[in-house]
């Protein structure tokens, strides 16, 4: 990865910490079904936005659109936890606001690469 963290990045992974602080206080067997989903779907996310931080031009918005793919099923993932009560709605509000942000700045950057 590049010397310096993108934003994105720095955002994707404090939500990535946040995201398993809640998954640890899921009872086990929704922490081991729907909160290994949302973890895995968070990582595979930041794996993407590494990748493309250091991909050439060509690859660069694949690894952009797989990102995004992914953080649209981890919305949905997130409101199907709060929504069967295994994240209070601090915690909801908090992880959602947080993706909600990433997806914006994630949208940006989708954005500028199709403009190139």
């Amino acid at each position: 990865m590049a010397d310096q963290e993108t934003p994105l990045f720095t955002k994707l992974y404090q939500f990535s910490i946040k995201l398993y602080q809640a998954v640890k206080k899921m009872p086990k067997r929704d922490r081991y079904v729907l909160g290994a989903r949302l973890e895995n779907n968070c990582q595979i996310i930041l794996e993407n936005d590494i990748a493309a931080e250091t991909a050439n031009k060509n690859e660069k918005l694949l690894y952009l659109k797989t990102a995004n793919k992914k953080l649209e099923l981890l919305k949905v993932q997130l409101r199907m936890a709060n929504e069967i009560n295994l994240l209070n709605d601090k915690v909801y509000l908090e992880l959602e606001s947080d993706l909600q942000e990433s997806g914006k700045m994630l949208g940006g950057w989708i954005r500028y690469q199709n403009k190139l």
